[in-house]
């Protein structure tokens, strides 16, 4: 068996409550509590078990970016990844990179297009990643700074026009290290 109930569930979000849900069957010889098993005894009568799934909305494509080595050296390469996770609709993803570091020395995507701006200092990526596919964007650059410097680079994802995520990577060039345990005597 299968329910709908995407109609409740447009209506409970639009105002502001949790949607309870209470199925019932016809009460009949095999038809009462002593006959149902919860779906956390394991696979008993997993295929005659009956399922709810509820999808509201669209799924959101996400965006996830890293940055190695974390605390570079000074004059030292940083190499950024981008990792977007499609949902079959056009995106496109912004990368505006941090006045300290260089311009990109390697770019390259597993799918789509990308492309730097020199007069923005900004990387772009367009594709439209079928649903749940994901594509990796990599970027190299070198750190134009020689003191303890933190680095913030933060990327947006846009599906048609509308933000759909973000994430930022901090990278710490020559930062300020401690060698524990410190031990003092006489």
């Amino acid at each position: 068996r299968q329910w709908d109930v995407t109609g409740a569930v447009a209506e409970a979000y639009a105002e502001g409550r949790p949607l309870r849900l209470a199925l019932y069957s016809a009460d009949g010889p095999y038809h009462s509590g002593k006959y149902f098993v919860s779906s956390d005894t394991g696979d008993w009568n997993a295929e005659g078990r009956p399922t709810l799934t509820v999808v509201y909305g669209t799924t959101a494509g996400t965006l996830e970016k890293l940055v190695q080595p974390p605390d570079p050296s000074a004059g030292g390469t940083l190499t950024y990844t981008l990792v977007v996770r499609g949902t079959g609709r056009s995106m496109l993803l912004t990368d505006p990179l941090p006045t300290e570091v260089t311009s990109p020395s390697r770019l390259e995507a597993t799918e789509g297009t990308v492309t730097y701006d020199a007069g923005s200092h900004q990387v772009t990526w367009q594709g439209t990643p079928a649903a749940g596919q994901v594509v990796t964007v990599t970027l190299a650059v070198t750190a134009k700074v020689f003191d303890t410097t933190v680095l913030v680079n933060e990327a947006t994802l846009s599906e048609d026009g509308q933000l759909s995520s973000s994430d930022a990577a901090i990278a710490i060039v020559e930062p300020y290290r401690f060698y524990l345990p410190l031990m003092f005597g006489r």
